[in-house]
């Protein structure tokens, strides 16, 4: 009796291992590109609506300012005031109570003093200005592991 040695025995088992690492690799790849998207697009939107938080909170300052600049005047510089809509005034207010919009967002304010110098330019020391604040909004949001913060600066004067 004569015997055959067959030679590839097992080797249909040994494609089929590599064939599954491949396809696992190859799948775990496109997931893990899939999951950084996501993430790259949340930040993205999350960053693009804080912009435009922090441009409605400095349009509600000089609304505020323009109905009346003791609106502003009135207010203690280096405290945090935060924003609320007042449905019967149809108008933004000051409050000292933190609420989020969209239950996501911090937007707050705060006022410093405007000092000017000889030249009647604006100084960090020299002569307090009461007709002209500077008004600095943050828009701030949990991002992940930290709190994400976009500011901006700007000057209000009495008009």
């Amino acid at each position: 009796m004569i015997r055959h040695i067959n030679k590839g025995r097992g080797f249909g088992l040994i494609e089929v291992v590599f064939g599954s690492a491949i396809i696992s690799l190859t799948l775990f790849g496109i997931l893990s590109v899939a999951k950084n998207s996501l993430r790259v697009t949340d930040y993205a939107l999350r960053s693009a609506q804080s912009g435009y938080l922090i441009l409605e909170g400095a349009e509600a300052v000089r609304a505020m300012r323009d109905v009346n600049w003791i609106n502003i005047s009135g207010l203690t510089t280096a405290t945090t005031y935060y924003l609320t809509f007042s449905t019967e005034t149809n108008r933004f207010a000051t409050t000292s109570v933190n609420t989020l919009v969209d239950g996501i967002f911090e937007r707050s304010f705060t006022l410093a003093d405007v000092f000017r110098n000889g030249s009647d330019d604006i100084a960090s020391s020299g002569t307090n200005d009461p007709g002209t604040k500077k008004i600095t909004v943050n828009v701030s949001w949990f991002n992940r592991n930290s709190t994400t913060t976009k500011t901006v600066d700007f000057y209000l004067t009495n008009i």
